[in-house]
């Protein structure tokens, strides 16, 4: 067993959690199973039923020698078959030691203590796991193969909670994250306590207006501890910005739970807290389950003009959407209403750009007319503003030399086309744009020098432009599989994209995983130049099943899937190769990749990471 220090200095402390190794003992009992569990899961199974019958005392502290807590969380890596310890701490029937007793102490010194009367349920003998809708059939797979023979309810509708009223024949609850609520109720209303409940992928599933439901011991399961720890999401405040923790998003129990806790506790006690988590080393579980290294692949792409143009002067929530190929999401981070949501993104920031200037020129022409009593206060008022002005101005100016450094036309802002240059001050704009522009005004664009368009504007010649990609090199160079040369850096990475599946194997099966869905209707008509089989994963909990069904048959050798709503959970281990659209959070990462890489696997996984520039 080994103790671990985690530097967070964002918290100005560090994560003490205590991880799990050979050294550990091991369950020895029989369990009443189909699949032998691996060396990892015995010592971590071994940990979690001790720690459901005693106080936790092996704590590294100078001021607290244990700690009582019916909470727990499991948090070995991303496929390393934590399903598998749950079914077996169920299959083991021990029974969660009941020893807790609530007091309160009052004045100093604690000599005045009073003791909470114990709440008298009626017991179950059951478990219950809490788990996303879209992964409710693996679960009942996962039964099917490791314990044929345990008796479980799916409640994923309310007619089945309606038609499993009493629960007298079964040892397992199987609930999704929808129904919860009403399996709680109806728990709460009969007076009902379960042995445990388990929260599969705690931070991530989907568990609305969650309230605590009587259980002996409470499992939170989760390979991203530190949004346990972190229960609101965090960020570094640092040159580059990085996630400390995502937090626990949609469950409302667990949040409020950790977020009162962790609030009111002091370092000494944070210390000690920490120890609720129990985690298998990472090196310990990869040589338990022998699986294939992994190979990784990462293809450098263009910088998409967007970003070239507006990186460092726009919000991270921006540039991310335009890594990703999601302009529709970053054009809805500027609020530029006038304009249609066709509008170019380097226009819509200029638009927003301006407005923001003209308003603070309004604003210090009225702090300029307006008396205070304070002049001194009327003269900060004053300087403050106009340091906004030259801010914004800087990035106008900022803009505007980079739209010329990237040769786009300076009225459509983007590449030009059928590129005509001014005499009077050398800059290209596209012929159709000139045109529309001298039609309705007479003076150059930029320079303002009246002009014409018959004499004051040259063509180049299409011999003149950068050849077309009809060349027989370029469509040979096209057809290989990316690498990292020139060429490769030259595409973005749609074009990279459609040239990995272009060289795929007969038998490949592709996940790519993204943070943003529209980026994925623009890599649609890539995956049918590539001839492809794919589809979206979305829709509601049959659809997403059907998909999975197929992806894990003949029928689809793509399957798109957005991170952040089912980047957790899902067994395919059939896959591949891995595909990162874009940069992600280090967690996230894990938890994607993980799909594919877990057990089961026989071949090693490839994860292709396309990244442009500025992301590398």
């Amino acid at each position: 067993m080994e103790h671990i220090g985690i530097s967070m200095d964002y918290y100005h402390r560090p994560i003490n959690i205590t991880k799990l190794n050979e050294q550990d003992d091991q369950y020895t009992s029989n369990i009443d199973c189909k699949i032998p569990l691996k060396p990892h899961q015995l010592t971590l199974l071994n940990k979690c039923l001790l720690r459901e019958q005693k106080y936790i005392s092996d704590i590294k502290s100078n001021k607290y020698e244990s700690m009582y807590t019916d909470v727990g969380v499991i948090a070995d890596k991303v496929g390393s078959g934590k399903s598998f310890v749950i079914l077996s701490m169920i299959l083991s029937n021990s029974d969660p030691l009941e020893n807790r007793s609530v007091s309160v102490t009052y004045g100093s010194g604690s000599h005045f203590i009073l003791n909470h009367k114990q709440v008298e349920y009626i017991d179950k003998d059951l478990n219950i796991i809490v788990v996303s809708h879209l992964l409710i059939k693996q679960w009942c797979s996962y039964i099917h193969a490791f314990c044929p023979d345990l008796s479980y309810c799916c409640i994923n509708t309310k007619k089945s909670l309606l038609h499993n009223e009493e629960f007298n024949d079964v040892k397992l609850i199987l609930c999704t994250g929808f129904m919860y609520k009403q399996l709680r109720g109806h728990f709460y209303l009969n007076n009902w306590r379960c042995k445990r409940i388990f929260f599969d992928e705690v931070d991530s599933t989907n568990t609305p207006t969650a309230l605590y439901l009587a259980a002996k011991f409470v499992w939170f399961i989760t390979a991203s501890y530190r949004n346990i720890l972190f229960p609101v999401e965090r960020f570094y405040h640092s040159r580059m910005s990085g996630y400390v923790a995502n937090g626990i998003q949609n469950n409302t129990f667990a949040k409020t739970l950790f977020t009162t806790t962790l609030k009111s506790m002091t370092p000494d006690e944070l210390e000690v807290f920490d120890q609720i988590i129990i985690k298998n080393d990472d090196k310990y579980v990869e040589e338990s389950l022998g699986l294939p290294d992994m190979e990784y692949m990462i293809i450098l792409c263009k910088n998409p003009i967007e970003i070239n143009v507006l990186c460092g002067l726009v919000n991270k929530d921006i540039i991310s959407s335009i890594n990703a190929g999601d302009i529709q999401t970053a054009l809805s981070h500027i609020h530029s209403y006038n304009l249609d949501s066709e509008t170019n993104i380097i226009a819509k920031v200029l638009n927003d750009l301006k407005t923001n200037l003209a308003n603070l020129e309004i604003k210090r022409n009225s702090i300029e007319m307006m008396v205070y009593n304070n002049e001194v206060n009327k003269h900060n008022l004053i300087k403050n503003t106009c340091l906004e002005i030259d801010r914004v101005k800087g990035k106008i100016e900022q803009i505007s030399t980079r739209i010329v450094d990237n040769n786009l036309c300076p009225i459509c802002y983007n590449q030009t086309c059928t590129k005509t240059i001014s005499k009077c001050c050398n800059n290209s704009f596209c012929l159709s744009c000139i045109t529309k522009w001298l039609t309705v005004q007479s003076n150059c664009p930029l320079c303002k020098h009246s002009c014409d368009i018959v004499d004051d504007f040259y063509i180049v010649k299409p011999s003149e432009t950068v050849a077309t990609t009809d060349n027989d090199q370029y469509i040979e160079n096209y057809r290989q599989l990316p690498k990292n040369d020139n060429f490769t850096r030259e595409l973005d990475k749609f074009c990279n994209l459609e040239r990995v599946l272009m060289n795929r194997k007969s038998y490949s099966k592709f996940l790519i995983f993204s943070e943003f869905d529209y980026g994925f209707i623009s890599m649609y008509p890539y995956l049918d130049k590539a001839g492809v089989q794919y589809s979206h994963l979305k829709g509601n909990q049959q659809q997403c099943n059907s998909l999975i069904d197929r992806y894990k048959n003949e029928d689809l050798d793509v399957l798109l899937i957005n991170s952040k709503h089912y980047g957790s959970g899902l067994n395919l281990e059939n896959t591949t190769d891995v595909v990162l659209f874009h940069k992600f959070e280090d967690q996230l990462e894990k938890q994607v990749i993980g799909r594919a890489q877990r057990t089961g696997r026989k071949l090693p996984l490839k994860v292709w990471y396309f990244l442009n520039e500025l992301e590398n």
